[in-house]
């Protein structure tokens, strides 16, 4: 399943990511990523037990090291499943600027 999500926050941001749970908060654009333009999808191998992420790893990088920690750190901290869920899941999440907002940034 494919969703796309923005935050209030800071409308320059999309990030697309599939999830089996609807209920998992999106990782936020970095400022940083967003000023540099920075795009890219990072897809995680994560190792859930009882509802807990026990281990992650970065099956495919996004080419920027700023986008692969904070979705690595995000999932680690910020997801949880329901108790009874234990599996092995890749996560893809895609950090995309849309060109008007990055060009606007770029100006600023």
């Amino acid at each position: 399943m494919q969703n796309r999500l923005s935050s209030k926050k800071e409308a320059q941001q999309q990030v697309t990511y599939s999830r089996p749970f609807a209920s998992l908060p999106p990782p936020p654009y970095p400022y940083e990523a967003r000023l540099l333009r920075m795009e890219g999808s990072v897809i995680l191998r994560l190792h859930v037990l009882k509802g807990r992420i026990v281990f992650s790893e970065i099956v495919r990088s996004s080419g920027y090291k700023l986008l692969d920690c904070l979705s690595k750190s995000w999932a680690e901290t910020h997801w949880h499943f329901p108790s009874s869920f234990t599996q092995v899941i890749l996560e893809k999440i895609t950090f995309e600027l849309e060109d008007a907002q990055a060009t606007s940034l770029a100006m600023n």
